[in-house]
C-alpha cells in the first residue's frame, strides 16, 4: 500500500469508527465462540466450516460482487494469498475441534494467548526485530497466560 493510499484510507473514516468497529467485532466473536461450541455437539467440523465458508462467499459476493474473486486469482501474490488460506482453514478446524473437548472459557483463554505466539513468530518469519521492553511485556504477557489456564490445576482435575 502507498502511502498516498493509507493516507486517503485514514482520512476517509475517523477513528472513532474504527473503535466502534473493533469494539462490534469483539462483541460478535463470543457468540460466534459460543455457537460453535454448541453446534460441534451434533456436528462434524468440517460441517461446521462448510456452512460458514458457503455463508462468508454469499456475503462476499453481496457486498462486493463477484469483481474480488477474480482478482484474487490473478494477484501476484496468489501463492501467499493460497498459503494463509489454509493455514486459516487449519486454525478454525482445530479451534472448532477443540471446542468439542474444552469448556468455552479454556478455549478463549488459549485463544488469547495467539499474541504471544505471534511475538515470538516475528523475528524469524517476518524479520522484524522484538526489543528488549517488548520480549519483558511479552514474558509478562506468557506468566498472566498460564495463570489464566492453570494447567497445574487442569492436571490435578484429570488425575481424579
Amino acid at each position: 500500500m502507498t502511502a498516498s493510499k493509507f493516507r486517503s484510507t485514514v482520512q476517509a473514516g475517523s477513528s472513532i469508527e474504527g473503535v466502534a468497529f473493533g469494539l462490534a467485532g469483539f462483541f460478535v466473536f463470543p457468540i460466534h465462540d459460543a455457537i460453535a461450541k454448541l453446534l460441534v455437539k451434533d456436528l462434524s467440523v468440517w460441517q461446521i466450516m462448510f456452512v460458514r465458508s458457503c455463508v462468508i462467499l454469499l456475503l462476499v459476493a453481496a457486498f462486493n460482487g463477484v469483481s474480488p474473486f477474480p482478482r484474487a486469482f490473478r494477484s501476484p501474490v496468489r501463492l501467499l494469498l493460497g498459503a494463509r488460506a489454509l493455514i486459516i482453514v487449519a486454525a478454525w478446524a482445530l479451534y472448532y475441534s477443540a471446542a468439542r473437548y474444552l469448556a468455552l472459557s479454556e478455549m478463549v483463554t488459549i485463544y488469547f494467548g495467539s499474541p504471544i505466539l505471534v511475538a515470538f513468530m516475528a523475528g524469524p518469519i517476518l524479520r522484524e526485530r522484538v526489543t528488549a521492553g517488548r520480549w519483558l511485556a511479552i514474558s509478562m504477557g506468557s506468566s498472566a497466560f498460564l495463570i489464566a489456564c492453570r494447567p497445574r490445576h487442569r492436571r490435578a482435575l484429570l488425575d481424579r
